[in-house]
């Protein structure tokens, strides 16, 4: 060991300082699922002494002397004071000082939780600290924001200093109230509109518009949490019209109907206007939870229009009898004259697909005709075998093909996924039917229409299976009816429940 170079040491030691914080953790996140987890959750905590850089540098001369001159080991941390020993003499200031000291001059992102620091006397020291790097903050991090933290940042004078910020992800745990975080004097909520750099809102809980003010027209990339009700995000969206790129978390949706005093029904929309977003080319709706309510949903995605739109991510995993609604993304890509290149359905297993219409589905594929990459998920149940059921034999476009006088449905299809929750899922799909589809589409039309590549992806979990059996009875059935068509097979081993940007 003592004869690797130290730039073996720094990339072994970028891999280890990284954390799940559902891993002895103290902060509350336990019943945080995978795909909630941020950026700044994972990054190492400037007080935990026993972990991250500190531990690194704390196991040699040589491994501290790498370690504290590797400011990347250093630019990326955690601020709170539940890892604070109480009974420290400075506050915490010493070893803030050191870590920063540490970073050298590279940009800095960091994790915060206000009501721990801000509003304790004792700690609130570290704030100033921090607010002297205002040059080079990149990435913030907020849980639990308060009037003090608003204030202390008002305060520092950094508005003017934010040439480097880049992202801002706003959180609030259950017992923090958003809207009282917003409740002290309105100039407060604007030290980030002269932050030229800012693209990237997350908002990971309750973010009333109307409290923190930012450049809304800057803003590249959003990702709203279930947390927040689709109407919240709604209203950000308006307010953020040249997105790129947009991520939602689903629960709740409120009735787009209410009863007057009088007893009359009558519609309330509180968003009711259509949405443009002319640059938007990526967009992820996760649907979570078990909230019927999803039902009011087609009403929220309606008004969207994105014209620019090249890729679409739809994952359900909801635990309700309410299914994804496939038709209302069908009409928005029709109404926004969108030509979508790349499509992802993605089902968690019994999350609302059993009650999936074939309608629905051939709605949405309808309105894809410049489609070229299509995944979906694969039921493992003969309820929900709707989506394979649906698209495949639709896929052939020879004579005796199963079109049912609908035409080429998705015809320059180029790159197809499936994803398989489990080996069991593997009968679920006729595997002579794919190829023969496949097949179809190399001999009338030629190469140029034609699926070159078929990506299977099955979840294994806790079963064991042979690898090799797996694969040969995925390409055994594909095989014996291709002819010579050059189509690439791909089988990994993998997660199957998740899809990312």
């Amino acid at each position: 060991m003592e004869r690797l170079p130290n730039e073996v040491f720094c990339t072994v030691f970028l891999f280890t300082i990284f954390h799940n914080p559902r891993q002895g953790s103290g902060a509350g996140y336990n019943g945080l699922a995978d795909f909630e987890i941020t950026e700044g959750q994972t990054w190492p905590g400037v007080f935990q002494f026993s972990k991250g850089p500190w531990a690194i540098s704390s196991v040699c001369r040589r491994w501290r002397t790498i370690a504290t001159k590797f400011p990347q080991l250093w630019n990326r941390f955690r601020l709170t004071a539940s890892d604070l020993d109480p009974n420290t003499d400075d506050g915490g200031t010493t070893a803030l000082t050191t870590w920063l000291s540490f970073s050298g001059t590279l940009t800095l992102s960091f994790f915060i939780q206000p009501d721990g620091i801000c509003n304790n006397p004792h700690y609130s020291k570290l704030f100033g600290l921090l607010a002297d790097h205002a040059d080079r903050w990149e990435k913030i991090e907020l849980y639990n924001s308060t009037p003090a933290f608003w204030s202390m940042l008002h305060a520092g004078d950094v508005r003017s200093r934010l040439g480097s910020l880049t992202t801002i992800t706003v959180h609030s745990g259950e017992t923090n109230v958003a809207d009282d975080a917003f409740s002290g004097d309105p100039t407060f909520y604007q030290v980030f509109l002269d932050a030229p750099q800012l693209r990237t809102l997350v908002n990971r809980n309750h973010l009333p518009c109307r409290g923190l003010e930012l450049p809304w027209g800057q803003l590249t990339e959003y990702e709203g949490s279930h947390r927040t009700v689709v109407d919240e995000h709604l209203r950000l969206l308006r307010l953020t019209p040249n997105l790129e790129k947009c991520r939602l978390e689903i629960a709740y949706v409120a009735s787009p109907v209410s009863t007057l005093p009088d007893g009359q029904a009558a519609a309330e929309t509180a968003v009711p206007y259509n949405i443009l977003l002319p640059n938007l080319q990526t967009l992820q709706i996760r649907t979570t939870w078990f909230s019927d309510s999803l039902k009011h949903f087609p009403v929220s995605i309606r008004r969207l229009r994105v014209p620019a739109l090249k890729t679409l991510i739809i994952l359900t995993e909801h635990l309700s009898r309410v299914p994804p609604p496939f038709s209302a993304y069908g009409e928005v890509l029709r109404a926004s004259s969108s030509e979508l290149r790349s499509l992802k359905l993605i089902n968690r297993p019994a999350a609302g697909i059993e009650d999936l219409r074939a309608g629905d589905i051939l709605e949405l594929l309808r309105a894809t005709p410049a489609l070229r990459d299509l995944c979906f998920t694969i039921g493992a149940t003969k309820k929900s075998r709707v989506l394979q059921d649906t698209i495949i034999s639709r896929l052939d476009i020879s004579e005796g093909g199963s079109r049912n006088g609908d035409g080429a449905l998705v015809p320059v299809l180029e790159t197809l996924e499936l994803r398989f929750p489990s080996p069991a899922a593997i009968p679920m799909l006729n595997l002579a039917t794919l190829a023969k589809a496949i097949r179809s589409r190399w001999t009338p039309l030629g190469p140029q229409s034609s699926i070159r590549s078929v990506r299977f992806v099955v979840e294994l979990g806790d079963v064991p299976v042979d690898k090799s059996i797996l694969s040969s009875a995925i390409r055994g059935p594909i095989m014996e009816v291709l002819k010579g068509e050059e189509v690439d097979i791909i089988i990994e081993i993998g997660n199957a429940s998740v899809a990312g940007w």
